[in-house]
């Protein structure tokens, strides 16, 4: 069935896997196209501007992700967690006399919100969607991290400048690298040591400059040398100073089109298309997924089963329209809620079930709007309000982006979706300048570690503040789209997140191998 998006007016289509899914979560099919609905979630994720604020509790100076003049109670994370305040004090009656939405954006504007989505976290005051993150610093959306600075880390420890590095030590400036010691400006790489602005190289170490390595040694721009040939030239290229670095990441840029590229960096699976996928069976249009079985709009999962449109979740079944957070089954339509079963259009809640409506609610159940109610109480109210919304044209969508308690600039849509301005602030709110951004001109400050750390891995200071760095580094990574391409080796019909006028070289994966 082809329909036109309503926010868009592109067509998409709902296939038969499409309705079954819908039809078995008693969901109508959604009224916009895939990429639109992305937008209207990442919408409701503030990852990486942060403000000065106080904690409407106890009063404590604290950093947070929402910016000044907000409705709303800010709190800190001891008060937020603590019994000093009950959120079911907020508890309203829905009335049927007005939109659902609009009285679920007013209880989020009145229930009071935690001030960073971070759990056991150590001297690591300024990262935000993280866990157990030890002596780190703007560090966004990672897990298990010691001593990591800027970027988006996973159970890694002194890396600096990273996008979606995983299980890796002392990096810097480096893009989907997975195991990986002492690299640097290197993307795709894993088992990986030594290497300096390679491509795609796996158990590798001691290169510079190289793509598609597979267990190789002291190489230069795909050329092998012998150690001390190899340590001579490295000299010789000075890549402890900026113009060294600068000159190679230039030159590699251009050489490395002169090499055919995978198709996707997906491996692993059975039956799926998109991008970063790690076994997975069944994951359609899916992009950095790793362990899911039978989803489709997915990106940034772990452990999923049976779910549809959702970001940045663990351990979950049963999902849609979701985002943030992990241990779901059965929710939609929700916004960091964790550990929940059985939820719809909620907010930040933990350790609950059955809930409609709901805004910081935790280890409750059959609540709506924040109100208490017995199991058939609730079950009849909600049956009433799903019918309201079906009346409406409501229900069976994630809330408006308007409801959104951040501004679309501060938010992640505006990475994956950006509009004519983009303004970020996240460095305002630090103290002494240590330079010019050469590309933004904001003053950004380098950190007695940070330059430590530069020292050490005799790496060259950067001459960007971290979110021109970042805004490089994401550039580098191919969209989450897909197009329909023919490989350049053998012709066989592909889908690609390599768009058709790009530079590069594509090959399914069968000629990519024997390349």
């Amino acid at each position: 069935m082809e329909k036109t998006c309503a926010h868009c007016s592109k067509k998409f289509v709902i296939d038969d896997s499409d309705r079954a899914f819908y039809t078995k979560i008693h969901v109508p099919a959604p009224t916009l196209c895939a990429l639109c609905r992305m937008q209207r979630r990442l919408a409701w994720r503030n990852e990486r501007n942060l403000y000065h604020d106080t904690c409407g509790l106890c009063g404590k100076k604290i950093i947070s992700m929402y910016a000044p003049g907000h409705p709303f109670p800010v709190y800190c994370q001891t008060c937020w967690w603590s019994d000093a305040w009950d959120p079911q004090e907020h508890g309203q009656e829905y009335s049927p006399s007005k939109s659902f939405f609009a009285q679920y954006h007013a209880l989020l504007q009145r229930v009071p919100r935690l001030n960073l989505a971070t759990v056991n976290t150590e001297n690591s005051d300024y990262c935000n969607y993280v866990g157990f993150a030890h002596n780190s610093y703007l560090c966004f959306g990672s897990i298990h991290i010691e001593d990591c600075m800027y970027g988006s880390p996973y159970e890694s420890r002194d890396c600096y400048d990273s996008f979606l590095v995983r299980e890796s030590e002392l990096c810097y400036e480096c893009i989907d690298c997975e195991k990986c010691y002492a690299c640097q400006y290197c993307q795709d790489c894993s088992t990986s040591s030594d290497l300096i602005a390679c491509f795609d190289c796996k158990g590798s170490q001691n290169c510079i400059a190289s793509i598609g390595l597979r267990n190789k040694k002291y190489y230069i721009f795909n050329k092998a040398y012998s150690q001390q040939e190899y340590e001579n030239i490295k000299t010789d290229l000075k890549l402890n100073t900026r113009k060294g670095i600068d000159e190679l990441l230039k030159k590699f840029a251009k050489f490395k089109l002169n090499f055919p590229h995978k198709y996707a960096q997906n491996l692993n699976n059975e039956n799926v298309s998109g991008n970063y996928i790690v076994n997975s069976k069944n994951a359609r249009d899916c992009f950095d997924v790793k362990k899911a079985q039978d989803v489709r709009y997915c990106a940034q999962i772990i452990d999923a089963k049976d779910s549809y449109d959702v970001n940045y979740c663990e351990h979950f079944e049963l999902c849609y329209e979701h985002i943030g957070y992990y241990g779901n089954n059965n929710i939609q339509f929700c916004n960091t809620c964790g550990e929940c079963a059985d939820c719809q259009y909620s907010d930040f809640c933990k350790s609950s079930q059955n809930l409609f409506g709901c805004v910081g609610l935790r280890n409750k159940k059959y609540c709506i709007l924040n109100k208490q109610y017995t199991k058939q109480e609730y079950e009849t109210l909600r049956a009433k309000i799903i019918a309201d919304m079906h009346a409406d044209k409501t229900y069976g969508e994630f809330p408006p982006m308007g409801l959104s308690p951040f501004s679309y600039q501060d938010s992640v849509a505006a990475d994956y979706f950006p509009q004519q301005i983009k303004t970020k602030i996240t460095q305002h709110t630090l103290p002494q300048e240590a330079g010019r951004c050469i590309v933004c001109a904001k003053a950004y400050k380098i950190l007695p570690k940070e330059l430590n750390f530069y020292k050490k891995q005799d790496i060259p200071l950067p001459q960007k503040c971290p979110e021109c760095r970042h805004s490089a580094r994401f550039a580098q990574r191919t969209p989450r789209l897909l197009w329909k391409r023919q490989c350049a080796k053998c012709n066989m019909p592909i889908q690609s997140a390599y768009a058709p006028d790009r530079p590069e070289i594509i090959h399914c994966e069968q000629c990519y191998l024997q390349s």
